[in-house]
């Protein structure tokens, strides 16, 4: 399965980019843009949540690479530099 980490700066369409994913991705990680306008990974978490993907803000990146189940594969996307 596929684990999808997503960052989003508050000038993107959040939705835009995590609905692709939707019958693809097992779970999705949602993550803030440091020193950047963005949106909260609890809100990100919501819209995910709302295309009936299962959602779980994170702190960073790192926190939510550590959370993914070994050998399963991720895919980092969105505003993340």
């Amino acid at each position: 399965p596929l684990h999808l980490i997503v960052g989003c700066l508050t000038t993107k369409d959040p939705r835009t980019l995590i609905e692709p994913f939707r019958d693809l991705a097992a779970s999705v990680g949602t993550v803030p843009v440091p020193d950047h306008d963005c949106f909260s990974p609890e809100g990100l978490a919501a819209i995910a949540e709302g295309l009936d993907l299962p959602a779980t803000p994170f702190a960073s990146v790192e926190e939510a690479l550590a959370a993914l189940p070994e050998e399963q594969a991720a895919l980092i996307a969105g505003s993340l530099y």
